[in-house]
């Protein structure tokens, strides 16, 4: 058996040196005279992290005893320093997998839009508290508006939370809990506040966190600065 090696643009690691040094060891071997028949090859079989290329062959052409025994030795450390390598890739694989990426809003932009949804309600003529939460639902930003009621700063961070929690606005958990229907159970629940007023912030069909409004005339109130926020920054969520 013998190994085969390329190097590519990319070989550029720890690795990859230690395999090409050997293997100018082999060729060394190989070069040096006093042997008419060396090693043949036929073909590479195998590719790793397209930076190096290895393979085997079993046909190894008989040559002289001593030159074989020097190009053994080369291929038996090869082989080793391979399945080291493959060890510590498979480990890397593992704990890739022990791990999750996920999206959630920056402290900037939860802030972008608390802001924008409390200019709205400004506009309306409606004195607010806004809370933003990350997809987990805890708080990121609260701002009251200086006339808004000293509940409404607790009320908007359980609204956000609640739509954060069940992936759903505020409104539509409402109209589901009523009294005698199934779902009614979800309104004793701890922390939650079924009122309209909350809505989910998606980017990319993403849930990336929530909003929550309270202080309006009415949960369609609430809800209605929510969604001016959301929109308001949607576009740099999207991009």
């Amino acid at each position: 058996m013998h190994v085969i090696i390329h190097q590519s643009k990319k070989c550029n690691n720890i690795f990859c040196a230690v395999i090409l040094k050997a293997h100018a060891a082999l060729r060394a071997t190989q070069d040096e005279g006093g042997c008419s028949q060396r090693p043949w090859v036929t073909e590479i079989v195998a590719q790793k992290n397209d930076s190096l290329v290895v393979g085997h062959d079993i046909g190894l052409q008989p040559y002289c005893s001593e030159r074989k025994r020097e190009f053994m030795m080369v291929a038996r450390f090869l082989m080793r320093v391979l399945a080291a390598y493959a060890v510590v890739g498979s480990g890397q694989v593992r704990a890739q997998e022990s791990l999750v990426n996920y999206k959630s809003l920056s402290p900037a932009m939860a802030l972008e839009l608390a802001q924008a949804a409390l200019a709205n309600c400004q506009q309306r003529g409606f004195q607010v508290a806004v809370a933003v939460v990350d997809r987990s639902g805890v708080v990121q930003v609260v701002l009251r508006d200086r006339y808004a009621g000293p509940h409404t700063p607790t009320t908007a961070s359980g609204k956000a939370w609640t739509a954060a929690t069940f992936h759903s606005s505020t409104s539509n958990l409402f109209a589901i809990s009523q009294p005698g229907m199934m779902q009614a159970g979800i309104r004793n629940l701890p922390g939650a506040v079924i009122i309209g007023g909350g809505l989910v912030v998606e980017s990319g069909g993403s849930l990336v966190g929530a909003i929550g409004v309270s202080g309006a005339p009415g949960g369609d109130a609430d809800e209605a600065c929510a969604k001016a926020g959301i929109e308001a920054i949607q576009s740099k969520l999207d991009f």
